[in-house]
């Protein structure tokens, strides 16, 4: 009798020392059922190559996994909480880190790269994920940050870092520029953690040796506000968005024809935080201006003319930096905090700063006509 029970114990102990594939539970995606399959082969750490064929990414990571962390808790379906580090920050959002030439990045949970590494993970098991799939998916990946991932701080184009600041350039490389006292380089590895919106676009790459004047013959102001605008995009450019940072509202002014929409456009977004939204129209409530200011460095709000009392107050909290708060969707008492904090840019033809703590906060630029500066130049 002793025999037959120590026959089951040896059998369950060679299964785990072998390691063998079996003894691993891969969960199926909610709402479908398969037939179980075995994982496919690959030794622990080792990477695979992923290639989209179903949406379209331009560059899928060398790399998604992170040696350094594990990830605690239920397993995911196909292993995911091993294949992807999941990280959140720390009001809560979570995003899936991983490596991209040498650099950390994070993807959001949900995005369209994301999706293209879950529908190829799923591939390499034989399925395909459709789109309610791939929603349960991100449902999963959402929660499991938000219960195991580790906080950490995710930047967007400008981030603080030991005696300086980070810049990510937004091209496919994902190219950082680092800048500390009377050092400017461009690291091949970075532990700072970015992220990108869909519209974000990539900046232009510094020269060696560079030189502020050249833009002076495309800034149609006089001397002193001259002085005053570049102060501001070298200021705007060098803060991140951390509590200490202050941002003036830029406030352009000037009669039609001024330029004030291609300032915005081509000189400032474009040195700073270019954009495939590029200057937009006036948000109609706090949290509209909120999200945006979630998605971008720097805003730029086209021909206004005036603006309610309350979103007055919004642009001051958003100079300063601080959080508006929302019921949680589909929740009645739960409440949603959104961070709001961003450098604003505001034009227009007529007057539309009409409240002290706002106007405090301003910094006013007065923009030359166009034709009096191509007179000017032709003299």
């Amino acid at each position: 009798m002793s025999q037959n029970l120590q026959q089951p114990a040896n059998s369950s102990n060679q299964a785990i020392e072998s390691g063998s594939p079996n003894s691993t539970q891969h969960l199926p995606i909610p709402g479908k059922k398969v037939a179980p399959s075995a994982p496919p082969s690959a030794v622990p750490g080792e990477t695979q190559k992923l290639i989209t064929s179903e949406v379209k990414v331009e560059h899928l990571p060398a790399q998604i996994f992170n040696d350094h962390s594990k990830q605690k808790g239920a397993p995911l379906p196909y292993n995911l909480h091993r294949k992807i580090d999941l990280i959140r920050t720390s009001i809560g959002k979570g995003y899936a880190a991983l490596q991209e030439n040498g650099k950390r990045v994070a993807l959001g949970i949900p995005s369209k790269k994301l999706n293209a590494i879950l529908s190829e993970l799923a591939r390499c098991e034989g399925r395909s994920l459709r789109k309610a799939e791939l929603e349960d998916l991100n449902n999963a990946l959402s929660e499991y940050a938000d219960q195991y991932g580790e906080v950490v701080d995710v930047w967007l184009r400008v981030a603080p870092i030991e005696g300086g600041i980070e810049i990510d350039l937004g091209d496919d490389a994902h190219t950082r520029i680092r800048i500390t006292a009377g050092k400017v380089e461009m690291p091949s590895t970075s532990d700072t953690v970015f992220y990108r919106t869909a519209n974000t676009k990539a900046m232009v790459m510094p020269a060696d040796q560079g030189n502020h004047r050249l833009l002076e013959k495309y800034l149609n102001v006089d001397v002193t506000e001259r002085v005053l605008l570049l102060a501001w995009i070298t200021y705007t450019l060098a803060h991140p968005k951390v509590p200490s940072s202050k941002y003036p509202i830029l406030v352009l002014q000037g009669n039609e024809g001024s330029g004030k929409t291609s300032l915005c456009k081509n000189i400032i977004l474009s040195i700073i935080d270019p954009s495939a939204i590029g200057v937009q129209v006036f948000p109609q409530n706090a949290k509209d201006l909120a999200i945006a200011s979630q998605n971008a460095h720097v805003l730029c709000y086209d021909n206004l003319r005036g603006f309610r009392a309350n979103m007055a107050d919004m642009l001051c909290i958003a100079a300063t930096g601080g959080t508006i708060t929302t019921r949680q969707l589909y929740t009645d008492a739960d409440q949603q905090a959104i961070p709001l904090h961003a450098a604003l840019v505001l034009n227009g033809i007529h007057s539309f700063i009409d409240t002290p703590d706002l106007a405090q906060r301003c910094l006013p630029i007065h923009l030359i006509a166009m034709d009096k500066v191509l007179s000017c130049t032709q003299n």
